[in-house]
């Protein structure tokens, strides 16, 4: 296994059958947590912006040899996403607290799989690594917003 490969199939958990990027973004979550629960914030947001870095790159790798534009056991997509969802929540609120990542995973997954817009334009947009890490972004970021005013009307 290459080092792009085991970068975005998180290390072989897009792999896991069914629903590989319903695992991925556990994954996600659970790095995400333990960003968290290691340095707080600052660990979150240095996750989030390796994940999104490293996954832009070896998508990017892994496409040139790889059966289709969208590959599924590729999932460092979601993880990017579920870490962005996460840190824009934590952003606003200083606790990070269980409802709140299961809330952000949710909503993350509902976004990513239900590909509303501009989800979907992300995807279809932009080419190669660009469409399969962007729509992941957006997703991540409808469900970071969501969750916040979700909170907000508590």
């Amino acid at each position: 296994m290459t080092l792009a490969s085991l970068i975005a199939t998180v290390g072989g958990v897009g792999h896991l059958r069914p629903a590989p990027g319903t695992w991925g973004s556990a994954a996600g979550l659970v790095l995400a947590y333990g960003a968290v629960w290691a340095a707080g914030l600052p660990g979150l947001f240095v996750l989030t912006i390796a994940a999104i870095g490293a996954g832009w790159w070896s998508v990017g790798v892994y496409l040139k040899s790889a059966a289709n534009d969208d590959p599924t056991e590729v999932v460092i997509d979601e993880v990017a996403g579920q870490c962005l969802a996460l840190m824009i929540v934590a952003a606003f609120v200083p606790n990070l607290t269980l409802d709140i990542f299961v809330a952000a995973f949710v909503l993350f997954r509902l976004f990513d799989i239900l590909k509303i817009w501009p989800v979907d334009l992300a995807e279809r947009g932009l080419p190669g690594a660009g469409g399969v890490m962007m729509d992941d972004l957006v997703a991540g970021t409808y469900a970071g917003v969501i969750v916040i005013l979700i909170g907000l009307l508590r």
